[in-house]
């Protein structure tokens, strides 16, 4: 970047989604009601206003809980270089993710179709972890030291936004509780032990296969697909950027290895 040869910064963000970010940091720099609302109109900014009179800061300490998304526009802004947004579509993705949930709900009803269940999610699986990672990169310091603020950040987003993930997390949660509950109450007495273990061995049931059909959308959508066209983005930008020039891609860890293997079979296929 100091050497002037950034082409340009594509980041895993759609336009909604950006637009809650960037109204945020908006309304931290205490812009006010009525010029909020004429960017919203602009279709520059998303969501509702909220006061909030402490201004954004660009920090390197690990210990700051500021998005990567937002520091890689300020060093795009920094070096003149262009922001783009490369994942799918918000309500493309909510639609991709209903109609994978409904297939998943009808091929666990239909035993004809678990082998085409499985086959599609670990096929997916495979493509995602792409062989990229090893045993040295999980035991990597810094991922290490990363990962407590990572987790935090990946469970408040998915319960602000009430996403799939927020409805597993929600099932696991269950799943926990209820084991623990069916342990307490077969310590009371052999009546209430056999009801507890009979309606505990229910819940389990059912938490345990709506977690394994919610677990393909995960994989297949959210992962993969998403994978596919974070991938096109940025081998479209490597085309457009000219000799010597670089396009730099901040993703998220789970799309890194997928998104690379993708474009190095794009770019093994143009060479040829």
């Amino acid at each position: 970047a100091r050497t002037g040869n950034l082409y340009s910064v594509i980041i895993e963000m759609c336009k909604p989604r950006w637009g809650e970010v960037r109204g945020l940091n908006l309304r931290k720099s205490g812009m006010s009601r009525r010029a909020w609302k004429q960017a919203k109109v602009s279709g520059l900014v998303n969501g509702p206003f909220r006061h909030n009179i402490s201004p954004p800061k660009i920090t390197w300490d690990l210990c700051t809980l500021q998005s990567e998304m937002e520091l890689a526009q300020t060093l795009a802004n920094l070096f003149e270089a262009d922001l783009v947004l490369g994942d799918i579509a918000l309500p493309t993705l909510h639609q991709k993710l209903i109609s994978s949930l409904l297939e998943s709900i009808r091929m666990v009803f239909n035993p004809l179709s678990w082998a085409t269940f499985l086959t599609t999610m670990f096929k997916s699986l495979r493509a995602v972890n792409g062989g990229g990672y090893g045993v040295r990169d999980y035991l990597d310091p810094r991922l290490l030291i990363s990962i407590p603020v990572a987790v935090s950040r990946y469970v408040y987003a998915a319960v602000k936004h009430r996403s799939m993930v927020c409805f597993f997390l929600i099932l696991l949660l269950i799943q926990q509780y209820t084991s623990t509950a069916v342990g307490v109450l077969s310590e009371i007495g052999p009546q209430t032990a056999k009801a507890s273990n009979i309606a505990g061995s229910m819940i389990l049931t059912l938490t345990g296969v709506l977690s394994f059909v919610s677990l393909r959308p995960m994989i297949t959508v959210l992962l993969d697909e998403r994978n596919h066209v974070l991938a096109q983005n940025i081998y479209k930008e490597c085309q457009k950027a000219g000799d010597g020039e670089v396009v730099v891609a901040v993703l998220g860890m789970a799309h890194c290895s997928g998104v690379k293997k993708l474009l190095l079979r794009s770019f093994e296929q143009s060479a040829q």
